[in-house]
């Protein structure tokens, strides 16, 4: 049976270019004895690379799956003189993590939904049921068709709304997103959850 066969762009130049904006950072952030070296790799061991006829391209910096470790190990020969402690390391380590910044991804339009696409409500914890929504009655989500009853089960909810929509959500959106009866109601919801809110009445934001 024929495989497909796909085109792509060379990933080698984007690699380049991440690997000058690391390099960049390091010297920003008082660390630039660390090397850099960079390596495109294929998942795929069936995969075959192709270049157009002529091109003396350097493959040196590319391998498949099988190759990864082989590759790993020899830009760790290539490296093997210490340039900083572990000490140093972890606090790079943690100075990332603390810039990262996530690309921000609007997840219905990436999926072509709408909210009417999504069922709003907060979900029954009961795996066997898993009904939507829950009731709110003295404190406790309530599940109208198994019984289940659940003082947390809107946690999972909220993250939803804030992971689907926005980090924010005004009192009017948190009532009508998990369907409840009245502004006071709300009100006690949102302080049981002892939730940071700004603004007044309906307009609150909480975050």
């Amino acid at each position: 049976m024929m495989g497909t066969e796909e085109s792509f762009e060379d990933p080698r130049v984007q690699c380049q270019r991440l690997q000058s904006l690391l390099r960049n950072w390091l010297v920003k952030n008082g660390c630039n004895l660390l090397p850099v070296d960079t390596l495109v790799f294929f998942k795929s061991t069936s995969s075959i690379l192709k270049t157009n006829s002529g091109d003396k391209t350097d493959f040196s910096k590319v391998c498949k799956g099988r190759d990864l470790f082989n590759n790993i190990e020899s830009m760790e020969q290539r490296n093997h003189q210490e340039r900083v402690d572990t000490d140093t390391l972890t606090k790079i380590g943690k100075l990332l993590l603390s810039q990262h910044s996530p690309k921000p991804i609007d997840i219905l339009k990436e999926y072509n939904l709408t909210e009417k696409d999504i069922r709003s409500g907060v979900c029954c914890p009961d795996d066997k049921c898993n009904y939507i929504p829950m009731n709110f009655k003295r404190g406790k989500w309530i599940c109208p068709n198994c019984q289940t009853s659940s003082k947390d089960a809107i946690l999972k909810s909220l993250s939803h709304y804030f992971y689907l929509y926005k980090s924010t959500m005004t009192n009017l959106e948190l009532r009508n997103y998990l369907h409840l009866p009245s502004p006071d109601t709300t009100q006690k919801v949102v302080h049981r959850l002892n939730l940071k809110t700004t603004g007044k009445t309906k307009d609150h934001s909480i975050i």
